[in-house]
């Protein structure tokens, strides 16, 4: 989101002063390479680039084209083939083993252009969809390009309103901000499109509790990452803007009043560094009851355990949902001494969680730094003599199924979400006794899903297989044949197996199995 920010930024100070522009973006990467899908930089005519499309390799050669662009006001699909080593054919050293698609778009005076959806994003604040749409097959094909912006509560659109395709673009882009899950997803027609729907965060909101000499170097480093950033303190001769210039809004609150200044969301985490116990305590009393993703404290752990304690005295019993959002000691340990390192501790670890990350060194990931994007086939035919368009989607009710079964494994992995809710979101209406067998069958769920390794359930789609796809020796269960097409199979590692029949949309059964154990079906729902 910082990228997208700068961009925006550096546009309005080009425009200033009449020079032309091009944005380019990654928009599809084959293997590896430096950056990923949704990468970007701005091209200036003059040679000024803001942002990176890689490490530095394919920026020169990307400004050239990018010359190109502006001067025939046409985008350019451009694609470097980095399997190759033969530097000299390519004539850029590129140090990746990937083929990266970048496409390069003009800036044209209409109202809804590439800049002017990404300025509809940074001026939202909240999470939105960009979707990209490029042919890789025909170069000379038309390039939409940045086509359609959505949101929440709004929608924008460049040049598509009109295709053929647009109700399955619009769907998926409403598919990708629910799932938050970006995607590349194929238009099949006169021209087959691809389309980057990426999902974009929002900036991090990062509230600082306390304005002493510590919480300097924390601004610093999260204004390095984009983040907006709020100062509060109860002492109005520290809570001085020319203390913190990276701020957003450095507030002069009593705990009471705190909230008052503050606009919550999933995105924002709260840092508690008065060292004013008693300043602390009446706020984590307001924050607790909030859902809040990140509250870290400072101090040591026995300092947090007694304002537990005493808030439990005179108030509600805090619950396990509640203490697992809580950090404090705030920070991850990486023998950190010092405000400098502390600060970098703490942004570290308000990275990993409002990430779902766990914060460990990369060398011991068994599998892709980065999670590949969901791909599906959407077809248009046209037929001209009837004048009537026919939509057709090879897959799409078994890919939207596994779509459903993936995500509930995902938030079964997540204890943070509770049996009912996972009931209520995913299955049939249930009565008290169905929820308490539910209860224990979900337990023994998430047990043995959290006995994977991170290989095995960062990537569940390499281990969810539809049972018509598993081979014959393996389709060896008491499976009822209309049931055949809405069965999915998990195989994960130590022989542990399950499972989940899905039916009208929802999560019908599932059973848990391991090896020497009976293999039965629970049904919840018919």
């Amino acid at each position: 989101m910082k990228e997208i920010t700068d961009i925006v930024t550096a546009f309005n100070e080009a425009d200033k002063q009449g020079k032309k522009t091009a944005p380019a973006t990654v928009v599809l990467v084959e293997g590896s390479a430096y950056r990923r899908a949704g990468a970007r930089m701005l091209i200036t005519e003059d040679g000024q680039l803001t942002g990176a499309i890689s490490g530095g390799c394919l920026e020169g050669d990307a400004l050239r084209k990018a010359r190109l662009v502006i001067l025939q006001q046409q985008p350019m699909l451009v694609t470097y083939d980095t399997t190759d080593d033969d530097d000299a054919k390519l004539g850029i050293g590129l140090g990746c083993n990937g083929i990266i698609h970048i496409l390069i778009e003009p800036i044209t005076p209409q109202a809804n252009n590439p800049i002017n959806l990404l300025k509809a994003i940074v001026n939202n604040r909240k999470p939105a969809v960009l979707v990209t749409l490029f042919s890789v097959d025909d170069r000379k094909a038309l390039q939409p390009g940045t086509c359609l912006c959505l949101t929440e509560d709004d929608q924008l659109i460049n040049g598509v309103a009109n295709a053929p395709y647009f109700n399955f673009l619009q769907s998926d882009a409403q598919r990708a901000l629910k799932d938050q899950r970006s995607a590349n997803n194929t238009y099949a027609g006169d021209v087959t499109y691809t389309g980057f729907v990426e999902y974009v965060q929002p900036v991090i909101s990062l509230v600082v509790i306390g304005a002493g000499n510590d919480a300097i170097p924390l601004t610093k480093i999260a204004a390095v990452l984009g983040w907006n950033i709020t100062v509060i303190d109860g002492r109005n001769n520290y809570a001085l803007p020319e203390r913190f210039p990276s701020a957003a809004k450095v507030i002069t609150a009593r705990p009471e009043q705190v909230l008052n200044h503050i606009e919550l969301n999933e995105w924002t985490a709260f840092v508690l560094m008065t060292h004013n116990y008693i300043y602390e305590l009446n706020l984590l009393k307001e924050l607790l009851p909030l859902a809040l993703p990140y509250v870290g404290i400072l101090g040591p752990k026995k300092k947090l355990e007694r304002m537990l304690s005493e808030l439990e005295d005179i108030g509600p019993k805090i619950t396990p949902e509640q203490l697992d959002k809580i950090y404090g000691p705030v920070g991850l340990d990486i023998g950190s001494e010092g405000a400098e390192e502390i600060a970098l501790s703490i942004v570290a670890e308000i990275k990993a969680v409002l990430s779902a990350r766990n914060g460990l060194s990369l060398r011991n990931k068994s599998v892709a730094i980065h999670t590949h994007m969901q791909n599906s086939l959407r077809c248009c035919v046209f037929t001209a003599l009837c004048t009537v368009l026919f939509f057709v989607q090879p897959c799409t009710a078994q890919t939207t199924k596994q779509d459903l079964v993936e995500a509930f494994l995902r938030d079964v992995v997540n204890v943070n979400i509770t049996s009912e809710a996972l009931m209520k979101k995913y299955m049939c209406p249930a009565n008290a006794a169905t929820q308490q067998a539910f209860d224990l069958e979900l337990y023994r769920l998430r047990m043995k899903m959290l006995g994977q390794s991170k290989k095995v359930t960062n990537h569940l789609s390499e281990y969810l297989k539809p049972y018509n796809d598993l081979p014959g020796k393996e389709q060896d269960l008491s499976i009822n044949k209309a049931d055949e097409n809405n069965v999915f199979s998990f195989k994960g590692e130590q022989g542990i197996a399950f499972l989940v029949l899905v039916k009208n949309d929802k999560i019908a059964s599932f059973t848990t199995m391991q090896k020497g154990n009976a293999r039965v079906f629970i049904t919840w729902c018919n």
